[in-house]
């Protein structure tokens, strides 16, 4: 899924400088990490990026009850896992700057059981830090 998004990103940012558009960049296409939360049908996943570069993220469920049961996340910069978790609570964790290159690309992929057997899945995200 991230290799796809990756091409398509490319394929976007290709297309914006052949319509004579020099000004692409990726923050054009891909939203800043400094406070941003990707929703879903049943939850959200929330990143913050603090001012010395600490990238903090959480997964919460919108119905609290539902946060119990299993969790896998798997946390990507630049296509690289940088965290992997797997736990039977909210998960929450946050990226070192010293994981962080400049000019990169932060993702997260998460899979959850809740405690009824509902199963909830990652909702599309990436988000860039500078």
């Amino acid at each position: 899924m991230q290799l796809k998004f990756v091409v398509l990103l490319l394929s976007l940012l290709a297309a914006g400088l052949g319509a004579g558009s020099a000004s692409a960049s990726p923050t054009s296409v891909v939203p800043m990490c400094d406070d941003i939360s990707f929703k879903g049908n049943t939850g959200q996943i929330n990143v913050r990026t603090s001012p010395n570069r600490y990238v903090a993220w959480n997964i919460a469920m919108y119905d609290s009850w539902s946060n119990d049961g299993p969790w896998k996340v798997h946390v990507y910069v630049n296509n690289r896992k940088v965290d992997d978790k797997t736990q039977d609570y909210q998960p929450h964790g946050s990226i070192s700057p010293r994981d962080l290159p400049s000019s990169s690309f932060v993702s997260i992929e998460a899979w959850h059981t809740d405690r009824f057997g509902g199963e909830h899945y990652f909702v599309p995200n990436q988000c860039y830090v500078p």
